[in-house]
């Protein structure tokens, strides 16, 4: 199961760093990641944004509230909001649109350590009028 595996998994060194970087940047700073694990906020990040979902999260399809979830999701249970039983894993899957791309590419993106053959990610511009230094 993804959420127990996702649960005893550690943050390595580049969490961590985001993190320092999140703590110590006094300016404008959004981390974004593809990743749907919770790994950069137990580093310590805050300034986060993850396009691709979160699997600790469970999303009703029918009243699109979005909850903390570590238990299966097999079994349909009821949405702790709604009652329905319409809950899946809140992460992006093949062919749907990553969350929050409007606010992804209006921003002053620098990707750094992108798998080459993710798309949209890997399509990210640093837009001309980005005043953001590149660290």
């Amino acid at each position: 199961m993804r959420r127990a595996a996702i649960q005893e998994k550690l943050p390595n060194e580049a969490h961590f760093a985001l993190a320092r970087l999140d703590a110590e940047w006094r300016g404008n700073l959004l981390i974004v990641t593809q990743n749907v694990d919770d790994l950069h906020e137990r580093a310590g990040a805050r300034r986060l944004l993850h396009m691709h979902g979160e699997h600790l999260n469970a999303w009703c399809t029918w009243c699109d509230v979005r909850t903390p979830w570590r238990g299966p999701l097999i079994d349909r249970p009821a949405c702790p909001s709604c009652g329905s039983r319409a809950l899946r894993p809140d992460v992006v899957w093949f062919g749907e649109m990553p969350y929050r791309m409007e606010e992804i590419y209006a921003g002053c993106a620098k990707p750094i350590s992108l798998s080459p053959s993710v798309r949209p990610a890997r399509s990210i511009r640093r837009p001309v009028s980005c005043a953001m230094p590149v660290i």
